[in-house]
């Protein structure tokens, strides 16, 4: 609510010439999709973030103190997740900002075609408003889509970044517990710990 109250007080803070200029869906946009995102970013995201790279930091700590060697295998994940999450972050900002502009798109239309729909009615608009507003929403549709199906192939990667360090900890400690370069408490040791990071 503080978010969306700054907005307003911002929004009323400009020139008048400066809002009147500005297109209604944008602002509808800005004071509720935005604004959601925001607040969500800071109540949910940022502190799940952190304390994911503090339980990563220290159980990395922990599978150095177990055994340097065990504790190798666990760094395979770190290529797979630097393609993906590159391959992901070139496309994303350009796919996020289309979706942004269709929703602007999609609430001018709307913010035009409620309060005028009575007008559109008694000069016959009626089909080209709707087809106006068609349009809007089947580029957001794609736009979505879009922005959906790049999430989906970045966490293919996500999800096959759990996998590898777990088997590859398996396995490796497996062969360094056969050449007597570790302990099999140790190599247990190493992927409950990779386990853990799951």
């Amino acid at each position: 609510a503080e978010v969306r109250e700054d907005f307003v007080d911002r929004v009323v803070a400009l020139p008048l010439s400066i809002v009147e200029d500005a297109e209604p869906g944008d602002l509808l946009t800005r004071a509720s999709r935005d604004t959601e995102a925001l607040t969500n970013t800071v109540r949910y995201a940022a502190p799940e973030t952190l304390i994911a790279a503090l339980t990563c930091l220290f159980t990395f700590g922990a599978l150095l103190l177990v055994g340097p060697l065990t504790a190798l295998p666990s760094l395979l994940v770190v290529p797979l997740l630097w393609v993906g999450t590159r391959w992901y972050l070139r496309r994303s900002g350009a796919a996020y900002r289309r979706r942004g502009a269709s929703y602007v798109a999609l609430g001018d239309s709307l913010a035009e075609t409620v309060p005028g729909a009575r007008t559109a009615e008694a000069f016959g608009l009626q089909s080209r408003r709707r087809q106006a507003l068609d349009r809007d929403l089947a580029e957001a549709y794609r736009a979505e889509r879009h922005t959906m199906w790049l999430r989906s192939s970045w966490y293919l990667t996500v999800e096959l970044s759990y996998a590898v360090p777990l088997v590859a900890t398996l396995a490796i400690g497996g062969l360094l517990h056969t050449h007597g370069l570790a302990s099999l408490g140790q190599v247990v040791a190493a992927t409950l710990y990779v386990r853990q990071l799951i």
